[in-house]
């Protein structure tokens, strides 16, 4: 110690024994240590006479008081003159400090600043805020939370609003007290602070790659909404207790399993969740949308998707089944109708082979008797009488593949899955036939066993040789009729 006096006053602040805090019990080591207790834990907020600004408690103040109002400091190894103590205490760590090497990855740093800032944001682990329970990737990620989240109300010294924190005072002055602002790189005008720097983090930012994913991103404003939404740790729903691995999951959860039904404002389709809502109008209610490869209108981005998957893509080969389809919305629609697993009819628990088989018995098996609203037909079922609309009430229709004419749209169907499916591969012989109808015509002709007439018992060497022969027996018959009559 310098002094006697400086030795009195340190042994009577450190080495006074324990202490016992009369306000709540609690043992401290020694005076000093009582004395801080008391400060930090048992005085109300203290608000700041220089700057207005709100402190926890007098330890809280004491110390802004030494880092912020102790007058212009000089820096004695630059001259430099700083505003106050923190000012220099950080400018000395930043500019008068060597090269430093990290203890725990051997990484160098330009600067004790800059180690520090690195240890507490590379070499902390994740931090949870005793505030709100959130999650926080490291320390310094934890202290930037805190002190833009959890500093109190604050109140705008400009037009005296109140803002729930010190983040949204900062967002609030820079939206709503600055001048209009000129972009310097594009001289584009701004109504404030805020639109610029957005403006400025958007359009004149290059490429910027995520540190924890490595995806790249268009610029420093989609790095930031990336890294919020996608790298912000594990999230709990404060509804189910559920832990989803980032913000953007937490969101989707929420929208999709916490929301009640919504309706539609543009058709007034009702849907079953807030999530359902959004995917339906970002699907449906786009406006019209522009074919980038044929120039074609459509109506909306669904539209525009079904049209380039239909119109613009080559043959698919379905990876379940191998058959070939003519393009990826027709090989989509098949993967949903035919390898969507073994379903069970809820109403009498059959099991059925795919989705399609379980919609077909469902209409053939479970509806009641229907009356054709065209003939008053009536028919067993929903299926039957789609069928029967479909070849008895359709006009004639033209192959678009081929330009045939065919009775009606059942027929046109038929035509269709027979004569234009792509090439088939058979799965016996592996030979390529050039459609379904040419397929099944081989497969009966080469690789059926023999059969014998049940009209007159000759043996035929195929399915397809006795299918010819009978046709024979028919057409004797309704010769010998004729010539009869």
């Amino acid at each position: 110690m310098p002094n006697a006096k400086a030795l009195s006053v340190h042994r009577s602040l450190y080495h006074t024994g324990e202490q016992t805090c009369p306000e709540c019990q609690k043992t401290l080591p020694n005076t000093r240590a009582l004395s801080v207790h008391r400060r930090k834990d048992h005085t109300p907020e203290q608000t700041c006479p220089e700057c207005q600004k709100t402190l926890p408690n007098a330890n809280a103040l004491s110390v802004h008081k030494s880092q912020y109002h102790t007058g212009e400091p000089t820096c004695p190894e630059c001259q430099k003159t700083l505003p106050n103590a923190q000012a220099l205490s950080t400018h000395k760590r930043k500019d008068h400090t060597p090269e430093q090497t990290c203890a725990e990855c051997q990484k160098t740093l330009p600067n004790a600043q800059a180690l520090a800032y690195h240890k507490r944001k590379d070499h902390t682990g994740e931090q949870t805020c005793p505030e709100c329970q959130k999650i926080l990737l490291n320390a310094k990620a934890l202290s930037n939370h805190k002190r833009h989240n959890h500093t109190g109300e604050k109140t705008c010294p400009e037009c005296q609003k109140t803002l729930p924190n010190a983040q949204a005072l900062t967002y609030h002055k820079r939206k709503d007290h600055t001048p209009e602002q000129t972009c310097p790189e594009c001289q584009k005008t701004f109504p404030n602070a805020k639109t610029l720097s957005a403006h400025k983090r958007k359009d004149h930012t290059p490429e910027q790659t995520c540190p924890e994913c490595q995806k790249t991103l268009s610029n420093a404003q989609a790095l930031s909404v990336h890294k919020s939404l996608y790298h912000t740790g594990e999230q709990t729903c404060p509804e189910c207790q559920k832990t989803l691995p980032n913000a953007q999951a937490l969101s989707n959860h929420k929208r999709k399993d916490h929301t009640p039904e919504q309706t539609c404002p543009e058709c007034q389709k009702t849907l079953s969740n807030a999530k359902a809502l959004s995917v339906h109008k970002s699907l449906y209610h786009t406006g019209e949308q522009t074919c980038p490869e044929c120039q074609k209108t459509l109506s909306n981005v669904k539209a525009l998707s079904d049209h380039r998957r239909k119109d613009h893509t080559s043959e698919q080969t379905c990876p379940e089944c191998q058959k070939i389809l003519p393009n990826a919305k027709v090989l989509s629609s098949h993967k949903s109708e035919y390898h969507t697993g073994e379903p069970t009819c809820p109403e009498c628990q059959k099991t059925l082979p795919n989705a399609k088989a379980l919609s077909n018995h469902k209409r053939k098996d479970h509806t009641p008797e229907q009356t054709c609203p065209e003939c008053q037909k009536i028919l067993p079922n929903a299926k039957v009488l789609s069928n029967h609309k479909r070849k008895d009430h359709t006009p004639e229709q033209t192959c678009p593949e081929c330009q045939k004419t065919l009775p009606n749209a059942q027929a046109l169907s038929v035509h269709k899955s027979l004569y234009h499916t792509g090439e088939q591969t058979c799965s016996e012989c592996q030979k390529t036939l050039p459609n379904a109808q040419a397929l099944s015509v081989h497969k009966r002709k080469d690789h059926t066993p023999g059969q014998t007439c049940p009209d007159c018992q000759k043996i035929l060497p195929n399915a397809k040789a006795l299918s010819d022969h009978r046709r024979q027996h028919r057409k004797r018959k309704f010769d010998d009729a004729k010539s009869s009559d």
